[in-house]
């Protein structure tokens, strides 16, 4: 038994089957991570900007 995916056209490229259930969860969370990583990268620029801290 050969292995055939079943997304694949005759040339080898992907065929993009629409959205799934778990892309909202994924960018979610992606947007989440990216909001702290920011939030974070501020409070330590500005923390190493004052002096008395």
């Amino acid at each position: 038994m050969t292995y055939k995916p079943t997304n694949m056209t005759t040339e080898g490229h992907t065929t993009f089957q629409g959205p799934s259930p778990n892309d909202q969860i994924l960018l979610e969370d992606l947007l989440s991570t990216e909001k702290y990583i920011s939030g974070f990268h501020d409070t330590a620029v500005f923390e190493s900007a004052d002096p008395n801290v």
